[in-house]
């Protein structure tokens, strides 16, 4: 929803509107409510669950459309979506306060971030609308398996790793120096991680070349069709590479970066969205696959008769 129907300031909002309205519109089928015409039409064709997503204001006074479009809404039990820009206007209105916002300043404070990096907020949410419209494509669940050389790598997966699993309350990444436990036959464990893995995520340090299990973990992605995104550190030889996982590297950065807090978080924003990305795409690839089907199975209908 146009953030200027609950919001008498929307300079904040209408950066982050924008972008999750454009990133959105890309992968899923949204309809916007950009003006009181529009409002009216909605609450008029309001007959069963929807995904309400709008902006709250700090003075919790709306326009009544509003107020009848948020009763519509939780009548039909449908979800809904409240964003704070603000501290102060965390609150939903009382006929919706129940239902828990999404915290811009909060998250921004968490990532030490100022207001001039709304846009990675937006990032955030964005990924969460389109796991809730497209549950079978993408999760925010996810689960990203970091293939790493442990001399040159382990520092790196690490801080990486633990930087992505702060962006979401369920773990999202698999490295086997610790999510191996004493005594489970470790190969297997990580063959089955990998198996149920999103993404393989690839760090091509100087000293993974060559190394076999990485070799051996590339190779299942492959053949299992699961998505690799590759990252080379400190140019690392690419001819070395007994499997070349793709074209070129999605990423390149040098090892000190990992080290610079500012500089990871541009590190884990870049993954998080290429990720996103790369599984979108691969979902997209389903409808190719039904297509096809039923063209063949038209053409073999019609042979026969």
């Amino acid at each position: 929803m146009q953030s200027r129907l609950t919001l008498d300031d929307t300079r904040e909002a209408t950066e982050f509107y924008d972008y999750v309205v454009k990133i959105a519109k890309e992968y899923s089928d949204i309809s916007e409510i950009s003006n009181e015409g529009r409002l009216s039409e909605v609450i008029c064709n309001v007959k069963e669950a929807i995904l309400l997503i709008y902006f709250n204001n700090s003075t919790q006074i709306y326009m009544p459309k509003m107020e009848k479009l948020f009763r519509l809404a939780k009548e039909n039990q449908s979800k809904i979506w409240p964003i704070a820009l603000t501290k102060d206007s965390r609150i939903p209105p009382k006929i919706i306060e129940s239902y828990q916002s999404f915290d811009v300043v909060s998250r921004l404070e968490n990532r030490l971030l100022s207001k001039d990096n709304i846009k990675t907020v937006a990032q955030i949410f964005v990924r969460q609308v389109i796991s809730e419209c497209k549950p079978t494509f993408y999760t925010e669940n996810k689960l990203l398996f970091v293939s790493h050389k442990r001399l040159d790598g382990e520092d790196i997966a690490a801080k990486l790793c633990d930087k992505i699993n702060l962006l979401g309350k369920s773990k999202k990444t698999f490295r086997d120096v610790v999510e191996v436990r004493v005594g489970e036959p470790a190969q297997d464990t990580i063959d089955s991680a990998l198996l149920q893995s999103d993404v393989l995520i690839f760090l091509h340090t100087p000293k993974s070349v060559r190394a076999k299990w990485i070799e051996k973990e590339i190779k299942s992605a492959l053949i299992y069709d699961i998505p690799i995104l590759w990252i080379r550190i400190d140019n690392a030889d690419t001819k070395g590479l007994e499997v070349i996982p793709g074209d070129k590297a999605h990423l390149e950065y040098d090892s000190k970066d990992f080290d610079d807090g500012i500089k990871l978080e541009k590190i884990v924003d870049e993954v998080e969205n290429l990720c996103f990305e790369i599984i979108m795409n691969r979902s997209r690839l389903i409808y190719d696959y039904v297509n096809d089907f039923e063209y063949w199975a038209q053409e073999n209908v019609s042979v026969k008769n």
